[in-house]
């Protein structure tokens, strides 16, 4: 069963979540994010959840749904806000696979 966590992002959005038994991968880069979520996904080490920090994540769409497609269902790879902040990258992404599904943007904001 799968039970470890990871989480990759910059040192000072990730340190504090070592202390709740996550296992810590600082990168700077986004190219870097990629090499290691390669290595803890191509590898079964038994992670049940891999966290990534969306500033990281903003530049590498394309490279990691490429990964999900070829993971098996575990470990679930999961966007989280860095210390900055919140870029709503997953937001963003369910607002649009919802208006391609239905035609119309259902989730935008309202105009006023």
């Amino acid at each position: 069963m799968s039970e470890k966590l990871a989480i990759i992002g910059s040192r000072d959005s990730i340190l504090g979540f070592k202390a709740l038994g996550l296992e810590c991968y600082p990168v700077e880069r986004p190219e870097d994010a990629v090499r290691v979520i390669k290595d803890l996904f191509s590898v079964k080490q038994g992670y049940a959840a891999v966290y990534l920090t969306d500033d990281l994540a903003s530049g590498i769409e394309t490279e990691l749904d490429d990964i999900k497609k070829d993971a098996s269902m575990l470990p679930v790879l999961i966007i989280i806000p860095s210390h900055k902040g919140s870029l709503n990258l997953e937001t963003v992404k369910i607002r649009k696979m919802v208006e391609k599904a239905l035609g119309i943007d259902l989730l935008g904001e309202k105009k006023t």
